[in-house]
């Protein structure tokens, strides 16, 4: 397994979807002994923590009213809902 072929399928082995065993364990093996991939696995996976924890901030009441009128105003203009 090359380099190319581990990040072209990197997202769905982190995401531990529709992999085969087999595939897995090449791109376990590749991530192993592959010190690029492994270091870029390795940043996709605290990516995802940042990303995850941040997430759950609370949103300011002001940027969330802002919001729901945008959404609003665009619904409002929408070709057939009058």
């Amino acid at each position: 397994m090359d380099c190319e072929s581990v990040k072209q399928e990197l997202y769905v082995y982190l995401d531990r979807e529709q992999l085969t065993v087999f595939r897995r364990r090449q791109i376990t093996r590749h991530l192993d002994r592959c010190r690029n991939c492994s270091d870029l696995k390795e940043f996709q996976e605290m990516w995802r923590t940042v990303v995850a924890t941040r997430s759950q901030d609370p949103v300011p009441e002001a940027l969330r009213r802002r919001i729901d009128d945008l959404l609003t105003s665009a619904l409002d203009e929408e070709p057939g809902t009058h």
